[in-house]
């Protein structure tokens, strides 16, 4: 019944039924998502083999990912009902379309392709569907087909007939050994599957056929009053085709062979069998990728080698799904001009892919990268060096790089046009610079509170797209600006940032590529006019963006694109013992990282999570287990030592604190720069935060949190050195300051020091990190230390640590680990934690990834040359 809860779902309202069962939407309460549950029919749950059939006919179905394809996430069992979990896809199936008649050919195609590259996908990994049909095709509003119930069919109960013939279950017969079952629905199935014979993806291509045929003429190819009829009609009779739009005649022809040894014999090459005009075919070049995308950037090693076969025609885009082992997400990664090498982020350093030979070259000298982009001859590489916040260029052959900025922080990207103009991106204006060396000036004036990233150079050299996020909407979205005269107009409403993907090399006629609620969105767009023309398409779903938003994707002038798929998993909040272990049922947040915050008791927090579409501040308290949305905008927050009162601060606005009850925020402090809270004192008097200073980075303030008088409180510098500093924390007992630091070393390391709010502070401080560090947390009676400590400044996977405090001479003990946590974070100078100790320092509130999701490096070759002509 609805509103009941089985296992961790709570039951919405029915859906349907079928031969399977019936159907419920239903809320994933520990991971806050919407999913379809089916629950299996008794006959089912009744017979032992065809419950074990089942079980791992799911499993294989699970391992599917494709954006066509709806996902699989649990098969379960609970009192005797068995139940699949699946994506909930909103749209409507297309039996409903088709009601009304065929479609045309374009849309047709559109959708087709869409079909066809779901069965791709599973038959290149051994499965068959075996029961395609309309009714298990869902269309939804933004031009995105998904595929439901992948090999499934053999699954589905012994059946009567059903009223009708579209919606009626598979037949099975006793009389058939297993191997022989028929299996699939009637007015789709194959010939051999209606005479019981063994199966294999070609009958995917026959029910394939069959539903173009029903797509175009809006009837079914084989009918009959009953399913006797209909058999008889799909061993003996021929389609008849002069129904069907002269141009795919031939392909239906051999989708509909029924002899399956003449049949279409690889669903990928459907499309070769249009009979429209087209160039003759040329031969594309053979490539070889070979991958190993873990290393610095997680841990274990993927190796992928996919020998791509030679494109049959122009139009026929080839697809590499790149698998990422234990979470490891390379965000950083380009494509080179003239389509040849990618650049990715690696163990810490840069290597060069050839798509030509699969050759692997690492640049020694890029340690700690990020973001790598391509001069526009594909002969060299700019990049940004975390440690050492510069931006640098090297040979992409190899060689000494060189130095061309200082920059205040990390979080940035950049573009090179013919010229050697560099554009690049960091917290503030645009900057510009040349690539043989010189000044770096600003070519942008961002108003109070805007931030600008992302530049792209469009094909004039002059023109460049960039993301803006800013106060209101209409400061936010892709703009395009000129390097003579500034920010132009908003070209979009996305905050993703955008690539341009030329029609041709050179052209000014092509798409921009952007992020929309998670899906690749393309849109014609003309550079010689700067103007955007018609509605988006959908290229791709679960695309990622960075921890800044931004696009993680790369295309080139050829037609080579290379994106993220499920790079940001789903994350929750759990409590873990010392040794790691879940202990309590976890909170969903979505996709972002946390900045959790735990009040002085550990009764409650606050947290960023995403739900209901939108990503906000929320309080959690464990007592009541109550849920209050805080504040709509996301921010850092800490809590005041009552946990009464919160503070956070706004970048280009300045500090702010709110009753956590609720009420108007109250502004502490003014500030046009980038700044970030991180702690609030036991004792109540100072509130510790980051800002970035063009001249030093980023450094540790301290300001009274009390009011007094019509005077505002007045900071006061508390570390400020070249380095960058911050996650500052003051021990509870008031006597150290933990913080963390990129100092003399460049890495950035956890360091303690004796506090006082008069400085300078003491010189002098203990190293407490051995590897990289980050993010100190103190236990309530500020007697031990922990920090998160990873292989390096990329690693999505981290040991927690512990450090005993002692009074003495040398305060800080020897460090030892608790455990391990796969989890994503963002910059330290952003304050944003992924732990907070409970006050006995017995268990911990962690941000963790929840979801088995695997990411890929999807590159597609060709790419929209369809929609290019």
């Amino acid at each position: 019944m609805p509103s009941s809860v089985v296992s961790h779902y709570r039951l919405l309202n029915p859906l349907g039924s079928g031969g399977m069962g019936v159907v419920y939407r239903a809320e994933d309460t520990a991971l806050g998502r919407t999913v379809a549950l089916k629950f299996l029919s008794t006959q089912i749950v009744q017979d032992p083999k065809r419950v074990e059939r089942f079980r791992d006919e799911a499993r294989n179905a699970s391992s599917l990912n494709h954006p066509n394809i709806c996902t699989i996430y649990e098969v379960g069992e609970q009192e005797g009902e068995m139940f699949i979990a699946m994506e909930y896809v909103e749209g409507r199936p297309l039996s409903e379309f088709l009601r009304d008649g065929g479609m045309a050919v374009e849309t047709l195609l559109r959708y087709g392709r869409q079909i066809s590259g779901a069965l791709e996908h599973a038959h290149e990994r051994g499965i068959v569907h075996r029961d395609l049909k309309p009714a298990n095709i869902r269309l939804r509003s933004d031009g995105v087909v998904k595929v439901l119930d992948f090999g499934l069919a053999k699954a589905e109960s012994v059946g009567a007939a059903a009223s009708a013939l579209s919606l009626s279950p598979t037949l099975t017969s006793p009389a058939f050994t297993r191997a022989g079952m028929i299996l699939g629905t009637a007015a789709y199935m194959a010939p051999e599957q209606a005479r019981g014979r063994v199966v294999d993806k070609r009958a995917d291509i026959w029910s394939f056929g069959c539903v173009l045929y029903e797509m175009l003429t809006g009837r079914r190819a084989f009918a009959g009053d009953h399913v006797t009829d209909v058999l008889a009609a799909i061993v003996k009779d021929e389609p008849d085709l002069s129904a069907a739009a002269p141009q795919v005649r031939r392909l239906l022809r051999k989708c509909l062979e029924k002899d399956p040894k003449r049949r279409l014999r690889d669903i990928g090459d459907v499309w070769d069998l249009l009979d429209a005009d087209r160039p003759a075919p040329p031969r594309s070049r053979r490539a070889w990728i070979g991958w190993s995308v873990a290393g610095a950037i997680g841990v274990g090693a993927a190796l992928f080698a996919i020998r791509m076969r030679p494109a049959q025609t122009a139009t026929r885009p080839a697809h590499l799904f790149l698998q990422i082992s234990e979470q490891t997400v390379p965000l950083f990664f380009a494509v080179s001009p003239d389509g040849r090498q990618v650049a990715v982020n690696h163990s810490g350093q840069l290597e060069i892919r050839s798509l030509d030979s699969g050759e692997v070259r690492t640049l020694s000298g890029t340690e700690t990268p990020r973001a790598p982009f391509w001069s526009s001859d594909s002969r060299m590489i700019g990049f940004f060096s975390r440690v050492e916040r510069k931006l640098k260029t090297i040979p992409a052959a190899g060689g000494i790089p060189q130095t061309l900025c200082e920059i205040i922080d990390e979080a940035g990207a950049g573009t090179w046009n013919r010229d050697g103009t560099i554009v690049f991106s960091q917290r503030g204006p645009l900057m510009r610079t040349s690539a043989a060396g010189g000044s770096c000036s600003a070519i942008t004036q961002p108003d109070t509170g805007v931030i600008q990233r992302f530049p792209v150079f469009l094909p004039d050299g002059n023109h460049f797209l960039f993301a803006q996020s800013g106060p209101d909407d209409a400061q936010t979205g892709v703009f395009v600006g000129s390097l003579g005269d500034g920010v132009g107009q908003r070209l979009l409403p996305d905050r993703s940032g955008a690539l341009f993907a030329p029609d041709a090399p050179g052209s000014t006629t092509g798409r921009l590529l952007f992020v929309r609620e998670r899906a690749l969105m393309a849109v014609r767009f003309d550079a010689g006019s700067l103007s955007v023309r018609g509605d988006p398409i959908v290229v791709a779903d679960h695309v990622s963006t960075d921890a800044n938003g931004m696009i993680a994707a790369s295309v080139d002038a050829t037609g080579t694109l290379v994106y993220l798929r499920n790079g940001r998993a789903e994350r929750q909040l759990a409590w873990v013992d010392r040794g790691g272990k879940v202990i309590d049922r976890p909170i969903a947040i979505g996709t972002s990282p946390a900045a959790v915050s735990l009040s002085s008791d550990g009764r409650r927090a606050a947290f960023v999570r995403e739900a209901s579409g939108r990503t906000a501040v929320w309080l959690h308290d464990w007592q009541t287990a109550q849920d209050i949305v805080f504040r709509t905008v996301p921010a850092v927050v800490v809590w005041s030592a009552d946990g009464q009162r919160l503070a956070f601060a706004i970048s280009g606005s300045g500090i702010f604190i709110k009753n956590a009850n609720g009420g108007a925020e109250q502004q502490i402090l003014r500030s046009e720069r980038s700044i970030a809270v991180s702690d609030w004192s036991r004792d109540g008097r100072w509130i510790l935060f980051s800002e970035i200073d063009p001249r030093t980075g980023s450094d540790i303030w301290l300001l009274p949190a009390h009011l007094s008088g019509t005077e505002p409180p007045r900071p006061i510098p508390l570390v400020r050195t070249p380095a960058l500093e911050s996650q500052a924390q003051i021990s509870p007992d008031g006597k150290w300051l933990a913080y963390t630091s990129s100092d003399e070393s460049g890495a950035e390391h956890v360091y303690v020091r004796p506090f006082t709010a008069t400085p300078p502070l003491p010189e002098t401080k203990w190293q407490v990190s051995s590897v990289f560090g980050r993010e100190p947390r103190w236990r309530a009676d500020s007697r031990e230390l922990y920090y998160l400590e990873s292989p390096n400044p990329g690693a999505q996977r981290f040991r927690v640590m512990a450090v005993p405090i002692e009074t003495g001479a040398a305060p800080v003990g020897a460090s030892k680990l608790l455990f391990e946590v796969a989890s994503f974070g963002i910059i330290p100078q952003g304050n944003s934690f992924l732990y907070a100790p409970a006050p006995d320092g017995r268990r911990f509130l962690v941000d963790m990834f929840a979801s088995n999701a695997r990411p890929t490096l999807d590159v597609i070759l060709n790419w929209g040359s369809s929609e290019r002509r």
